[in-house]
């Protein structure tokens, strides 16, 4: 393990609460990984098996799955927790994240988790990093994030379609909306603000991006 390594989790960590110590301590129990800008990180584990903390950069809300439902999450930066519930309760997960900056995390075994939670310091700190990743993302589907949802969700779609010539997402208004818990009339709205904008194209049942990159960008923007 790298001083450098343990310099980006105190830094990712600041403020939370958790010492220089067990900051070690943290950086010990995980692996760290890049993710480069642009690039689709999947996580997908039956049950899952590791969580990751996000050192630095960003992740775009794209997708995740749990017990058969589709939700979009919020954007997930440093100092956040990437599947720390569904590893600590060993669901399935499958969760899409687009990295919309180079991007570095720490990869922590379920294992390591567990023992991390044998310390009562330790342990506190990863039980208040639990509610507070909750309470955000609860406050954040409370408030709608309708605009980031929609975009995640277009951005979802991307490696679908990829390396196919003028291909379009198929989907009508009204199953984007059931499958993001939003009306009819606010998917409409927000498409018809982005078809004004020039960066998706609507027709019957089906939408076509221009321009990926405008799209990600927008995403990013909205953060």
């Amino acid at each position: 393990m790298s001083y450098s390594l343990v310099s980006l989790v105190e830094r990712a960590i600041a403020g939370t609460g958790l010492d220089s110590h067990h900051a070690g301590t943290l950086a010990r129990a995980g692996g760290e990984s890049h993710i480069r800008d642009g690039r689709v990180y999947l996580w997908q584990d039956d049950p899952v098996e590791r969580a990751a903390l996000v050192l630095d950069g960003r992740f775009l809300p794209v997708k995740h799955r749990m017990g058969g439902a589709d939700i979009t999450l919020p954007a997930a930066g440093r100092g956040e927790w990437i599947c720390l519930c569904e590893t600590m309760l060993r669901i399935p997960s499958l969760a899409d994240y687009i990295a919309s900056s180079d991007t570095t995390i720490l990869a922590v075994p379920a294992r390591n988790l567990d023992i991390l939670q044998n310390t009562p310091v330790t342990s506190r700190w990863i039980t208040s990093a639990l509610a507070r990743s909750l309470a955000s993302i609860h406050s954040w589907l409370l408030e709608g994030g309708a605009p980031e949802r929609i975009l995640g969700w277009l951005l979802s779609r991307k490696k679908e379609i990829a390396g196919t010539v003028n291909a379009s997402i198929t989907a009508t208004q009204a199953q984007i909306a059931l499958e993001l818990g939003l009306s009819r009339e606010t998917v409409n709205r927000r498409l018809a603000d982005l078809e004004k904008r020039g960066l998706v194209q609507t027709g019957r049942s089906e939408i076509r991006i221009p321009d990926w990159e405008a799209l990600e960008s927008e995403a990013t923007s909205s953060l």
